[in-house]
């Protein structure tokens, strides 16, 4: 029998056939709480407070699949661009494909990542990359958006958790007791 992953909340989410109540968005918050980059950064910057900021910078209709974007990192943590471009990882791209689209779904979402969400993340990307490597690779670069440029400036892991929490709330319109 496969092994479930506990939950702060106390669920039981089997990754194999993850099921509609075993996704909190508590848990996810608190799951998200891990740094992006693999923590190569000057500072600690969460996947949280990426997914905050996706959900600004795409298109406002896609705003809800901006925030939760990076969902499957919740449960499976936030494997790198490079590792997960490596021949051979294919199943874990597809259990993380597939646990997205069942947690997008789970809060009411086609289970679909929207062209603009895709197109943001790739920005956040070398905006972050620029920001936060005290050397920035040759790849990164500042975002040059005319609507939502950020300074990356790194929350702290409990604040970040408020404001997706807050953000979830205000593009949800429901009340999860942990954004205040």
């Amino acid at each position: 029998m496969p092994t479930p992953l506990h939950t702060f909340t106390g669920r039981s989410l089997y990754l194999q056939a993850p099921t509609f109540d075993a996704i909190d968005i508590e848990d996810v918050a608190r799951g998200l709480r891990q740094p992006r980059f693999v923590a190569q950064t000057e500072q600690l910057y969460t996947v949280l407070e990426h997914s905050v900021h996706v959900s600004y910078l795409c298109e406002p209709e896609d705003a809800r699949e901006g925030l939760l974007h990076d969902i499957a990192e919740a449960f499976l943590g936030d494997q790198s661009t490079p590792l997960r471009a490596i021949p051979g990882i294919y199943m874990l791209n597809a259990l993380h494909s597939h646990l997205t689209a069942i947690a997008l779904q789970r809060f009411g979402l086609s289970g679909r990542i929207p062209e603009s969400v895709r197109v943001a993340d790739e920005l956040m990307l070398l905006h972050e990359a620029h920001e936060l490597f005290p050397v920035p690779p040759a790849w990164s670069r500042p975002l040059e958006s005319p609507m939502y440029a950020p300074r990356i400036q790194p929350w702290s892991a409990e604040f970040a958790r408020r404001r997706f929490l807050e953000r979830f709330e205000e593009l949800f319109q429901v009340e999860t007791g942990g954004g205040r």
